[in-house]
């Protein structure tokens, strides 16, 4: 089997993101100056967006509710924000340290591990994460009344239009399940 770039970058990124991570920590705990301040800043806004994200997605998946569009798209607008600009202080913080009690050969190794790890998750993010933001959650929403019932409607085509309608629970959340699926006109008729 041959491998490709596009093989490794994902797997590559994930475990350069665990590093950076780590790097990233210390820096907040050991480091001073205006790049931890910034450090500091950004890790306050992607933290609790995280948080309330991702811990928001499990508890609303167990009442068969998910984010809607607007709401997943700004989170993920202030993750890719936020996780890039840290990856950037982090690197601010830690490849000026001098760290003399560390062999050359370990120190630099270390930073250029940390370098890479950095490209390679830049890369990911921005590329991957804006074009998957772009597609994702681009598709527009719509309420509508249906026989009764307030459906959210979402077109997720990419060339032909196929309708796909959930259950309205408010301007934050819908149904996780489509309540009609895959249609190719809308219920109500309309443009």
């Amino acid at each position: 089997m041959e491998w490709t770039w596009s093989d490794l970058v994902l797997p590559a990124a994930l475990a350069g993101t665990v590093l950076l991570v780590l790097v990233g920590a210390g820096c907040l705990l050991l480091c001073r100056g205006r790049n931890r301040r910034y450090l500091a800043r950004t890790a306050w806004a992607f933290v609790p967006v995280f948080v309330l994200f991702v811990g928001g997605n499990l508890l609303l998946g167990r009442f068969g509710l998910t984010w809607r569009n607007l709401p997943s798209g700004l989170f993920c607008v202030v993750l890719l924000v936020s996780g890039a600009l840290g990856v950037l202080f982090t690197l601010g913080c830690f490849l000026p340290l001098e760290m003399p009690e560390v062999a050359p050969v370990l120190r630099w190794t270390a930073k250029g591990l940390t370098l890479l790890s950095a490209g390679l998750a830049l890369y990911c993010a921005l590329v991957y994460g804006v074009i998957l933001l772009a597609f994702g959650y681009s598709s527009g929403e719509r309420v509508l009344e249906y026989r009764g019932q307030t459906l959210v409607e979402v077109d997720d085509s990419f060339l032909d239009p196929i309708y796909n309608y959930y259950e309205y629970r408010g301007p934050l959340v819908r149904g996780k399940e489509p309540v009609y699926k895959h249609q190719h006109s809308r219920l109500d008729g309309g443009g």
